[in-house]
């Protein structure tokens, strides 16, 4: 009985190709090794998305938007003394290049965009309207001093700053009543970004707004560009933009 199992075992040998040791010899090949995960790093060829990051400040006091305003900030020399004026951030999102051309969005939403795609020209000229010269007829792009912030434009971020003066014919926020306000300088920042443009205005008395242009010129020149790419594992998150409390 042992002889003929040793023969058949053999013979299934001899069929298969090798002997019992050639049989015992062969495995598996290695399973290959999975393809790691991203971690998170930015994907080669694909730009990391931005941000507008506006910095803090120690002595301005954050006040409550109103309606259409992304920020307000009541400027002031310290934290003891009045708020003597106002610096509003607007925030007027682009449309993006992804939307259906048959979409339709709401409607503030498309004069937000509409204003947003603006040239810095038509910005100027719609600033300029606000005022009137000594002879009570409203100014014109003329009129205005535009200066780029090369600081801003050196880091991604197209900016400029607009100085106007003369008598005020706007009422400085919805709702308020109008009247003339002689005396009275604007001063405006138009900041292109990959999602939107952002307009920071001050407007008031032109001894006031004067003595406030060096303390928001130096807050302007740090706003950033933060990159919106998550991190590394273990890396700090980007700082998130600053918003006031409300």
């Amino acid at each position: 009985m042992r002889l003929r199992v040793g023969l058949l075992l053999s013979l299934a040998a001899l069929v298969c190709g090798g002997g019992p040791s050639d049989l015992a010899a062969k495995e598996p090949p290695p399973a290959k090794p999975s393809p790691q995960k991203d971690e998170g790093l930015p994907l080669p060829g694909k730009r990391p998305s931005k941000r507008v990051s506006f910095p803090a400040h120690k002595v301005w006091q954050a006040l409550k938007p109103a309606k259409g305003e992304h920020a307000s900030w009541g400027l002031r020399a310290d934290k003891k003394a009045r708020v003597l004026g106002r610096l509003v951030i607007y925030r007027l999102p682009l449309p993006k290049a992804s939307a259906k051309k048959g979409k339709q969005g709401k409607a503030g939403q498309k004069g937000k965009q509409a204003q947003a795609a603006r040239s810095l020209k038509a910005w100027v000229g719609s600033w300029a309207k606000r005022f009137a010269g000594p002879k009570g007829r409203r100014l014109t792009a003329k009129a205005a001093k535009v200066v780029p912030l090369k600081a801003l434009v050196r880091s991604g971020l197209p900016a400029h700053r607009v100085e106007l003066q003369g008598t005020y014919l706007a009422p400085r926020f919805p709702g308020e009543e109008f009247r003339p306000r002689p005396g009275w300088a604007g001063s405006f920042v138009i900041l292109r970004g990959p999602r939107a443009t952002w307009v920071l205005s001050l407007v008031g008395p032109a001894s006031f707004v004067n003595s406030q242009r060096k303390p928001v010129a130096a807050w302007v020149a740090k706003i950033k560009l933060a990159s919106l790419a998550a991190q590394a594992p273990g890396a700090q998150p980007p700082a998130k933009p600053l918003k006031p409390k409300q």
